[in-house]
């Protein structure tokens, strides 16, 4: 069995081999996507596609790796460079998918934030919507609170420390189960909302692992997630009507947690 790509150039490589290929479960390996059930191959044709790799930058913890991928069939032969981004987390190097795809397309940061922002007036008048954004609201006056007495209360509070961030670490995981649930089980799910959820679910597996070793700040930025989260899942279709009681059951109890947190210190 080969080793698996560790350098940028490596992993880019790989990556858009398995790209042609149509190979999904390569791709979730070596990218940001959390399942197969998110990949969409970038809605190409990839058949006749070759590429080679260009420059090449490193900038501590990301990177881009330019490729000019040629036989496109929306390119009348012409070559086309596009820059693949990569970051890495856990000492591994893994492209961005959704940065990836956007350069592939050419997507402008404005279009970007534009297809975000599109039809969001009216979710946001849904009831679920509107409890997310008080909770929202609520969770980040707590994560600020947070940074502000981390210092008074990482003495106060290390014993219990590790308690809470055990009680923390458990209510993402389930979390995450049930957005992992939600993605793989809506297969008619819009293309935005697949790339909500799976950025949701890279996130919030970040912040697992900034709690394995518990101190507040990992508290107060697993608590910033947790806002940006919720106000990110109020975005999604009436496809998760289902889950979003449950979703908001999980915030509910986690801002439990935090908020017990902060009053065994006053």
């Amino acid at each position: 069995m080969a080793c698996s790509p560790t350098t940028p150039r490596d992993v880019t490589h790989a990556y858009w081999q398995a790209m042609i290929e149509d190979d999904a479960e390569t791709v979730t390996r070596l990218s940001t996507l959390v399942s197969t059930a998110a990949y969409d191959g970038y809605d190409q044709s990839w058949q006749g596609v070759d590429f080679s790799l260009g420059r090449i930058v490193i900038d501590q913890q990301a990177a881009t790796v330019d490729v000019v991928l040629s036989g496109l069939s929306d390119a009348n032969g012409a070559e086309r460079t596009v820059t693949t981004h990569l970051v890495q987390t856990d000492d591994r190097w893994r492209v961005d998918y959704y940065a990836t795809y956007d350069a592939f397309n050419d997507r402008p940061i404005v279009d970007r934030v534009m297809g975000t922002l599109s039809g969001l007036s009216d979710r946001l008048s849904s009831e679920w919507s509107r409890h997310s954004s008080q909770a929202a609201r609520e969770m980040e006056q707590l994560a600020r609170e947070l940074r502000q007495r981390a210092d008074e209360m990482n003495r106060k509070l290390e014993p219990e420390l590790e308690r809470y961030a055990q009680a923390l670490q458990n209510a993402i995981e389930q979390l995450v189960a049930s957005l992992r649930e939600a993605l793989e089980n809506t297969p008619s799910a819009s293309p935005a909302d697949k790339r909500n959820l799976n950025q949701t679910i890279y996130y919030l597996e970040q912040q697992q692992n900034r709690l394995e070793q518990p101190d507040l700040q990992g508290v107060a930025e697993s608590s910033q997630a947790l806002t940006e989260s919720r106000i990110a899942l109020a975005e999604l279709g009436s496809e998760f009507s289902d889950y979003q009681n449950q979703w908001q059951q999980l915030f509910d109890e986690m801002r439990e947690t935090i908020q017990s947190m902060l009053s065994s210190t006053e």
